[in-house]
């Protein structure tokens, strides 16, 4: 069986990404588990990715990835590929890269979108890729899964419109949350996707030497949502230190994002500001980039999970480690939540503002409560689920099957709900600010991509009036040139003409009374010298009327002025 994977995978900026590089992993392992001989596997940095996981490795699809990239140009990428993956000779340039992608779907048994949380508006170049892939394993007749997916929450009409051809044309779909699902619903009734976990729910590895014995894992991400970074790292600090001397726990920081050189950017360079923040900063210990499976490992030896990123909150959910999930916006709440809801542990959810009331320093001594071996069975059962759906992705490649019925665990109860009301109040709060910003973002990339849209637009004015204006310039010396050379020519047929006429005058005035045979004689002559003349003027006239010659003015006055004479 020939599989090919997209996910977002890549070195990018210096850095990886463990979720989305986790994913990938597991995808790639759970079918090889299945009959997967071979594996290809769409990515930034095909190399790298090639190296990492043993697969054969393409260039991404050739869509911008800017946020704010131009609408136009992404449809225009969207339609040329389409035109391609439906066999249209040129639709395409020779030395596209997305060539290498459009042979590997004609030769593969079975495309995967691999699971992920960008099938957004806040990242559309993701989903007109997404979106091309599947239209060109369609027209090729090849089966799709779309795996392990989050939609939304944000979602513009149009990019609804792409998502739901999508998953109608997709065999076998899934979300790995009931928000998800429950979007999906709405944009269109008649999709029914499986509920699944994480992809990368399973990932194992070996964590590296020199962990404390008893420890925290925890994770912040430079990126704070519509709070102000120095509050979060202050609240996250202060929720860390009560880590610290409430359950006696050291902390690790491990970084979800960090650059391969070790700099301190991205997580690693929020890690430092926690660190220097809290009151217990001799009892962390901060890593540098592990490997996605390193990541999991690193989780499942801790004693507590504490997360404003979502892969390490699935990672401890997977292993039985109490899990608290920070959320700092719509986006972050809906995948942790999510996650957390899906073993049963929505209670465990916290937005960022409750660290800085208390509320969440409560959570996670309701979490540190929590019957260790509850928590290990939740994890198995969700393993179990998984190795179903599994199954399913690797059997569509040969046929048709139904979508495995995929059941969450039941709720667990870990919080008081007077508790429970006052987070769900601050998270409501939260929610509604995220939405209003995210909109706000969304209309400023609309305006961005406009103006930048009338920004080309004047460009190529100014180019086309740059080059009108040489041309003109060219145009008047070429004139000036004609002017001069018609007065030289006048000049010329006035030097030539009037002695001949004046003396063929003189002649005919001195002959008036000669004889008449001389007369006569004289007078032929002085006719032969006007039709001559009349024909220069002929001439002259002919010339003066080309459009070069219509520019010259001056040239016209020359001429009048030799008609005058």
């Amino acid at each position: 069986m020939r599989v090919l994977i997209i996910g977002d995978v890549g070195v990018q900026d210096g850095a990886l990404h463990a979720g989305d590089e986790a994913m990938l992993a597991e995808a790639v392992r759970q079918l090889r588990a299945r009959g997967a001989t071979e594996v290809l596997a769409v990515s930034s940095t095909p190399d790298d990715t090639a190296a990492r996981y043993g697969v054969v490795a393409l260039p991404r699809l050739g869509f911008s990835l800017a946020r704010q990239a131009d609408e136009t140009q992404l449809e225009a990428r969207l339609d040329a590929l389409t035109r391609a993956g439906e066999g249209e000779r040129g639709a395409l340039q020779r030395d596209d890269p997305a060539h290498a992608v459009l042979d590997a779907v004609a030769t593969c048994d079975l495309v995967v979108v691999a699971g992920a949380g960008n099938l957004s508006s806040l990242w559309p170049h993701h989903v007109y890729e997404r979106a091309a892939i599947v239209r060109i394993a369609t027209a090729l007749s090849r089966p799709v899964v779309v795996s392990g997916q989050t939609v939304g929450p944000t979602l513009s009409e149009r990019h609804g419109a792409l998502v739901r051809e999508m998953l109608r044309a997709a065999r076998l779909v899934g979300v790995r949350e009931a928000a998800s699902a429950a979007l999906l619903a709405r944009l269109d009734d008649a999709l029914a996707p499986a509920a699944t976990y994480d992809d990368a729910l399973a990932i194992a590895g070996e964590a590296p030497a020199g962990l404390p014995e008893r420890f925290c894992a925890a994770t912040v991400p430079p990126s704070t949502g519509l709070w102000p970074r120095d509050r979060v790292v202050e609240a996250m600090a202060a929720l860390l230190d009560h880590v610290v001397e409430r359950h006696d726990l050291d902390v690790v920081l491990v970084p979800h994002v960090a650059p391969l050189d070790g700099s301190l950017d991205a997580d690693a360079a929020t890690h430092a500001d926690v660190v220097g923040a809290m009151r217990h900063a001799q009892r962390v210990t901060s890593l540098g980039p592990v490997e996605p499976a390193q990541t999991a490992a690193v989780v499942a030896a801790s004693s507590l999970v504490v997360s404003a990123r979502y892969h390490p909150v699935v990672f401890g959910l997977a292993s039985g480690i109490p899990s608290v999930g920070v959320t700092v916006d719509e986006y972050t709440e809906t995948k942790i939540a999510g996650a957390l809801e899906a073993h049963g542990l929505g209670d465990l959810t916290v937005p960022v503002i409750a660290a800085a009331t208390g509320d969440a320093a409560a959570i996670v001594d309701a979490a540190m409560a929590i019957d260790r071996a509850e928590l290990v069975a939740r994890g198995e059962h969700a393993r179990a689920e998984m190795e179903r759906w599994w199954d399913a992705v690797a059997a569509t490649a040969t046929e048709d099957v139904p979508a495995p019925s995929i059941a969450y665990a039941e709720h667990l109860p870990v919080v008081d709900e007077a508790l429970r009301a006052e987070v769900d109040r601050l998270a409501a709060w939260q929610r509604h600010q995220s939405q209003a910003l995210v909109g706000s973002l969304l209309i400023a990339d609309d305006l961005e991509r406009v103006l930048a849209r009338h920004t080309e637009r004047v460009r190529v004015l100014e180019n086309a009036l740059g080059e009108a204006e040489a041309a003109r310039v060219e145009a008047v010396l070429r004139a000036q040139e004609h002017e001069q050379a018609l007065t030289a020519a006048h000049e010329r047929l006035g030097d030539v003409a009037e002695p001949v006429i004046e003396r063929m005058w003189a002649q005919t005035r001195s002959r008036r009374h000669l004889p008449g045979e001389e007369l006569a004689y004289a007078i032929a002559q002085r006719d032969e010298a006007f039709v001559q003349r009349n024909l220069m003027e002929a001439e002259l006239a002919a010339v003066l009327s080309t459009r070069m010659m219509r520019w010259t003015s001056g040239a016209r006055r020359a001429y009048r002025a030799m008609r005058g004479r």
